[in-house]
């Protein structure tokens, strides 16, 4: 080791070891309370979809349709979304992603028919997808690669985290408003949640403002983006991701129907048995972005575990008589889907340069929102034909898909760096 890489590691160990910077927090702070109000109101669907079955006398094929309608725009418009990001910045596209999401989910509940409601959700997830790279980028942007999963597995822990809260909140909201009435009551959050982008602090490097690069250096960037979305290897991150995200959509999606139909718990009852599986999930993402910073974003050493047990409490889940067991098993199953958010973004967004963070994110998450289009109306077919045990051992392919990734997959920057030489080459700083 020469003197030179000696003194850089000796850097970053001691930046590991330093705690977060107060604007890094606050910059955390800010973002996961933003992740919160997205995720509420996406999770609104999920609650009152059997109620929504039942006002517009809809089977649970419709009912996964409309599920994977959000998922379906969502899904593909990552990798747009993340370009936009790169070429815009994270700010303003943010910004853009909560004002409308938040007009969509405010017509949601102004509809009288499957197709127009359908419609509707597609444009709500058009409007969510760029959110997610824009939010690596403001994190990117105002933290050190060595703060970088840190602070990345406190955002992501708000995922579940809003699960949490939606499923505290939402439920005594529908009783009292009705199912149209609640997604216009949550959209105000979302409108609410715009100001806060206002309150980031300044970024650890000023980026240039585009109208000063040169058109040269701005072909040369989106040729490096080009490269990153047709690199194999980033689609190996994307199908463990995929895999993992099957089981958490197919469970989110379908537990509030699950609990009314087969349990008779109504939706004003629901709201704690919903809510320990979020608790649950947002526990695991917290610890796996804590593991993912102690291995080096080892997937085979934190996802391909996490997911072998949930695979087991999945089957045990699925064919489990007793409602007791049935949540323990649930709980189990999301927790480890939680351990995985970290580790499976985390040797590319190490790897890549900030300025190719948000497509990289997006390529990412772009396998695991395709896991959301699979999962709602896969499940509903299952329902229609089999019912729920067919349905939720189904999820189990998830996990197996993300085991077999998982150890494929490179599992350190040197090593993703070895794997995509045209990327690592294009991307040096």
């Amino acid at each position: 080791m020469s003197e030179d890489t000696a003194q850089r590691t000796d850097a970053v160990v001691k930046e590991k070891r330093a705690p977060l910077p107060r604007s890094v927090k606050f910059t955390v702070a800010i973002l996961f309370a933003a992740w919160i109000v997205d995720y509420i109101d996406r999770l609104v669907i999920t609650i009152v979809l059997p109620l929504i079955g039942a006002d517009l006398e809809l089977n649970n094929t419709q009912l996964g349709l409309l599920a994977s309608g959000f998922f379906f725009a969502y899904a593909f418009a990552q990798v747009p979304g993340g370009m936009l990001t790169d070429r815009f910045g994270g700010r303003p596209i943010a910004g853009i992603a909560m004002l409308t999401w938040s007009a969509f989910t405010a017509l949601s509940g102004l509809v009288s028919s499957f197709g127009v409601l359908f419609t509707i959700r597609v444009l709500f997830g058009a409007a969510q997808a760029p959110f997610p790279s824009a939010a690596a980028k403001i994190l990117a942007e105002r933290t050190t690669p060595n703060q970088r999963m840190t602070a990345q597995g406190i955002v992501s822990a708000s995922n579940g985290i809003g699960s949490l809260v939606g499923y505290l909140v939402i439920p005594p909201v529908v009783v009292l408003l009705g199912w149209r009435g609640t997604f216009i009551a949550m959209a105000g959050l979302g409108v609410l949640s715009f100001f806060l982008l206002f309150l980031l602090p300044k970024l650890r490097i000023e980026a240039p403002k585009p109208s000063a690069e040169s058109a040269a250096a701005r072909a040369e960037q989106w040729r490096q983006v080009r490269a990153l979305v047709r690199n194999p290897t980033m689609m190996i991150f994307a199908a463990m991701f995929f895999g993992s995200n099957l089981i958490t959509w197919g469970v989110v999606t379908w537990m509030p129907s699950y609990l009314q139909q087969v349990r008779g718990i109504d939706v004003g009852s629901s709201s704690l048995l919903l809510a320990l599986p979020a608790l649950c999930i947002a526990v695991g993402i917290y610890v796996g972005g804590r593991l993912t910073d102690k291995l080096g974003g080892a997937s085979a050493k934190i996802v391909a575990p996490a997911m072998a047990v949930s695979l087991v409490a999945i089957i045990l889940m699925a064919t489990s008589e007793s409602l007791t067991m049935f949540i323990i098993f649930e709980c189990i199953a999301i927790f480890g889907c939680g351990l995985c958010n970290v580790p499976v973004v985390s040797v590319p967004l190490k790897a890549l340069s900030t300025q190719l963070s948000g497509s990289a994110f997006s390529i990412v998450n772009f396998g695991g929102q395709l896991a959301g289009i699979v999962a709602p109306l896969a499940m509903g077919i299952l329902l229609d034909s089999y019912g729920y045990t067919s349905a939720f051992l189904f999820l189990g392919v998830g996990a197996v898909l993300a085991i077999v990734m998982a150890i494929i997959a490179p599992q350190s920057v040197d090593a993703f760096a070895q794997r995509t030489k045209l990327v690592a080459q294009e991307t040096q700083q």
